[in-house]
């Protein structure tokens, strides 16, 4: 066992290694590199997304504001039904959601309603946030394993680095947001939808399906990690509302949505 002035110096290192590891940790998260390739590396990345969630969102590609995001789309080998972007414009929808799109009979507006949210956390910076938040967890829990390896460098108490790592890839398909960030998508998702041939009610209408085959089945992770459905919808009700009250122009910028609906 070390002692106190071993402990010392061992300590010290660590606050070193975690403030120059801060400038890396934004880096990563800005690019989304360091998420994708652990998705890759694991081999969760089944495949491209198929032609019919291409050509929606294609949609918003087409959004002036929106061009500069590079939106690439892909089915995640990963259980529940859940939907995810990253900083780097990646987005990931999992084979079960690809399968409950089909098995409820989704329309085309319901799916765009559900990549309008995911896109609006990515434009209002939610996932980078995100991602750093994640990051430096990762970062601290290997430096504090590390650490604790140093004092018990064998028996039952060390712990092997890789499995932790390994268990923080599972940690990339569930983003978690806070309440304010998820209305948020809903209000500038919204927004999205209406520079979109596709209804400004499709977020609401696959929400309401839903929230009505949750009350049986239980859907997993996209529905259980955002507020409750059913404020979510009458908050969305009214943002439609403001939206055809407001007869926007179409060079209205997202970043206008607070004026459009206010806070």
């Amino acid at each position: 066992m070390l002692g106190v002035t071993e402990i010392l110096p061992i300590l010290l290192i660590i606050g070193v290694m975690l403030f120059l590891s801060e400038k890396k940790i934004l880096k990563e998260a800005k690019t989304g590199d360091a998420f994708f390739k652990k998705l890759k590396e694991k081999e969760l990345i089944d495949s491209k997304v198929n032609e019919r969630f291409e050509r929606i969102i294609d949609q918003f590609r087409e959004i002036e504001s929106l061009k500069s995001l590079k939106l690439n789309a892909y089915v995640l080998k990963e259980r529940g039904v859940n939907a995810m972007i990253l900083p780097s414009g990646h987005m990931f929808f999992t084979r079960d959601f690809i399968r409950f799109v089909a098995e409820e009979k989704f329309s085309d507006d319901e799916i765009a309603g559900v990549v309008a949210h995911e896109i609006a956390h990515l434009a209002n910076g939610h996932a980078m946030r995100s991602a750093i938040r994640l990051i430096r967890m990762n970062r601290m829990h290997i430096i504090i394993f590390t650490f604790i390896n140093l004092l018990n460098p064998i028996g039952r108490w060390k712990i092997k680095i890789m499995d932790h790592v390994t268990k923080i890839v599972s940690e990339l398909v569930k983003f978690k947001y806070s309440r304010q960030e998820e209305f948020e998508a809903d209000r500038y998702g919204t927004l999205f939808l209406s520079k979109t041939s596709f209804s400004n009610d499709g977020l609401i209408m696959a929400l309401e399906k839903l929230q009505k085959i949750d009350s049986v089945q239980q859907i997993d992770y996209w529905m259980s990690t955002h507020p409750p459905t059913s404020d979510r919808i009458t908050k969305l009700k009214h943002y439609v509302r403001q939206l055809a009250l407001n007869s926007l122009p179409a060079t209205t910028g997202w970043r206008d949505a607070n004026k459009v609906f206010g806070k």
